[in-house]
Formats: C-alpha cells, structure tokens, sequence
C-alpha cells in the first residue's frame, strides 16, 4: 500500500470514527433545563449620577489651531507684505503643481547646496534656496540632507494672502 491510501485509510476511519459517536445533546438538553429552572433576579436600577456641569470655552477669541499660522504683516493687517510680486519673472518650474514636481537629489559644496528637481517632461532642473517652484508662489528656504523646504503664498479667496510651509522629499 502507497503512503497515499495509508493517509486516505486512517482519514477514513477518523471520518467514521467521528460519526459513529453519539451527540452530547443529551447533555445539552440537561444544561439548558437546569438555567431555566434557577430563579429569575431583577436588574437593579441605575443610581442618580449628579448633572455634570457645562465647562466654559474662555479661548474662543483665540487663534483657530487648525488653520495655519498667519504671518506677522497679516496679524500687523498689512496683507500685501504677503503678496506675491506680479513684476517677478516666474521660473520654469512654476508651471507644474507640486505634486507633480520629484526631488530627485542633492549636491553639497561647502555651504551651498542645489536640488535636482524632475519635472513631468523628464527634465532635470538644478534650484538653490531662493528659487520658485509650484503654481503657489513657492520658495525654496532650505535644502536639508534628504528634503528641501518651501513657503507657498496661498490666496483665501477673500483678498488675503497666507504663507503654507511644504517639503519636498527626495525620491527615486
């Protein structure tokens, strides 16, 4: 006899094994009767909790933590400090989201630092801290190790302008 049909011959005989056995619910049965015949309690009721005073929001003429920080021209209510410069000429880079825009390295010689930048036509571009990129108005104020910083201008819709900071991290 093959290893096979010794496997398939004792699966078997556990198979009938198995069915052959009586089925506990006799012992079911018993159980059962034994948890209805035990006298039924009643729930006591919840007790009194005392009325849980209303607390006071004292910092609702605060800034909303949610929303970016606003600048100090704006919070001074000079808004067009933060407006973007209609006059500057705007960088090739400008005209991609940055989504769409993939740091792709960085070079380092003694204090100054570049990023390679791969626009979505496979151009590699070199920028410096100071250069634009992105259709917010972006600028580059750092270039780390494996990031690079920038503040977007983002307008409100209602005639202010915002600062976002956002990063760019490398990829490969």
């Amino acid at each position: 006899m093959s290893v096979r049909n010794l496997i398939l011959l004792g699966l078997l005989v556990l198979f009938l094994n198995a069915c052959s056995q009586e089925p506990r619910s006799g012992y079911i049965q018993d159980r059962l009767s034994e948890l209805k015949e035990r006298p039924s309690g009643q729930i006591a009721p919840l007790p009194d909790f005392p009325e849980t005073p209303t607390p006071h929001y004292t910092q609702g003429n605060q800034r909303d933590p949610f929303t970016a920080d606003r600048s100090m021209s704006q919070l001074l209510g000079d808004t067009d400090l933060l407006a973007p410069d209609p006059e500057r000429d705007r960088s090739p880079l400008e005209q991609w989201s940055l989504e769409e825009l993939s740091l792709r390295g960085i070079m380092r010689r003694g204090d100054h630092a570049r990023a390679l930048i791969l626009t979505p036509t496979r151009e590699l571009v070199s920028v410096r801290k100071g250069d634009y990129l992105g259709r917010n108005h972006g600028q580059i104020i750092a270039i780390n190790t494996h990031s690079i910083q920038l503040v977007e201008l983002i307008h409100d819709g209602q005639g202010n302008w915002q600062e976002r900071p956002q990063e760019l991290t490398l990829s490969r």
